[in-house]
């Protein structure tokens, strides 16, 4: 087995304020915590260590190659990490790349800048997850994550509007068809880390 981190980015967030955090159901939740972390140099140190001594994916995003460089700079040191996890999906910072030539010409240009196993982790569209896909494996990805949780909206008991992203067992049907989506695109040869809804033996063998 293998852990997969939470997101770090290469400065300091905060992530989101008011309301992060609404309760559909005991089993599905929208959530808008917007990749709280303290940067590279604090997971290295002060999270790595704690994390069991199995193998280690770190989740990394960035706004522009420049952030991912340098962060992948940081997490290349340490031989505990076995592989890096772009995170391209999180429904909580703004994405509008999802074009073929943009995502292939990112994952390329990350794959030269480290040795380490490359990930993708994409978000949960059935419609465009086969072009990101393959432009992922294109670019040099090893293997690809899907999905992240999905955009959702709810109004709480207060009746305020909490946006974000869902996750629990409505994801799970979204998030297992682009699984299939991604299974069926004609010579695929590389693994996909199915997640999402996963709260049984069943869901884990439906993946």
């Amino acid at each position: 087995g293998a852990i997969f981190t939470k997101t770090i980015t290469l400065e300091k967030r905060t992530g989101n304020t008011g309301k992060i955090f609404a309760k559909l159901t005991p089993n599905v939740s929208i959530n808008r915590l917007g990749l709280p972390n303290n940067g590279p140099i604090d997971y290295v140190y002060n999270i790595l260590p704690k994390l069991s001594d199995v193998p280690i994916f770190t989740s990394i995003y960035g706004e522009n190659l420049g952030e991912y460089r340098r962060i992948i700079e940081i997490l290349n040191e340490f031989e505990k990490i076995k592989g890096i996890e772009v995170n391209l999906s999180c429904p909580n910072v703004d994405h509008n790349f999802y074009e073929y030539n943009y995502i292939y010409g990112l994952i390329e240009s990350i794959r030269v800048l480290t040795k380490k196993t490359l990930v993708v982790k994409l978000p949960p569209n059935p419609e465009i997850i086969t072009t990101i896909a393959k432009a992922c494996r294109q670019g040099g990805a090893e293997a690809i994550t899907a999905t992240n949780t999905i955009k959702a909206l709810t109004i709480d008991a207060d009746g305020d509007i909490v946006m974000g992203g869902m996750s629990g067992e409505y994801l799970k049907p979204i998030s297992l068809r682009c699984v299939y989506e991604i299974a069926n695109i004609p010579g695929w040869d590389i693994p996909i880390i199915g997640c999402g809804g996963i709260r049984t033996i069943k869901d884990v063998q439906d993946y």
